[in-house]
């Protein structure tokens, strides 16, 4: 494969799970092939003691998996031969909760890599930033609905954005 990608499913994957997943993955690439996964980063959200705090639990955050963070899928490339080479963390459903990643992985070929490139990503302010340029394709598109919204939050800002 050149690519692999997923999008708003593996963030409910817990590490067991995943570790299959970039087993397979380092197997199925081609020299070159990229892929860009996005998965959950719950685990990094835990406080000091382990647990969360009442109003961060597992609902409150999309059902994303409480035992996985950027840090451990880093460490699932490394254990299956691949390269993580750089990660988006960013708040999903929650303000202030940085509970989903995506990484861009690749094949590792035992050369020697820059360290792994970790980011905090606004993504609502991204996908704000994606509407405005949509609009540029025509009026007719502002009445088209995405498939899911990522929250109410989102819709009621995305709908906010297109009246201006």
């Amino acid at each position: 494969m050149d690519l692999a990608f997923s999008w708003d499913s593996l963030v409910h994957a817990e590490s067991d799970a995943l570790d299959g997943y970039t087993a397979e993955l380092a197997r199925k690439l081609a020299p070159g092939g990229v892929g860009l996964l996005h998965h959950s980063n719950l685990a990094a959200c835990r406080t000091p003691e382990g647990g969360f705090a009442a109003d961060m639990d597992q609902a409150a955050n999309g059902w994303r998996a409480i035992g996985m963070s950027a840090e451990l899928f880093a460490a699932l490339c490394d254990k299956n031969g691949l390269v993580c080479a750089a990660q988006e963390i960013f708040e999903w459903s929650r303000a202030g909760v940085p509970s989903d990643c995506v990484s861009l992985v690749v094949r590792g070929d035992g050369s020697p890599r820059a360290p792994r490139q970790v980011v905090r990503a606004d993504m609502q302010g991204e996908m704000a930033a994606g509407l405005r340029l949509a609009e540029l394709y025509g009026p007719e598109w502002k009445h088209r609905r995405p498939c899911a919204p990522a929250s109410r939050r989102w819709w009621s800002r995305r709908s906010r954005l297109l009246q201006t």
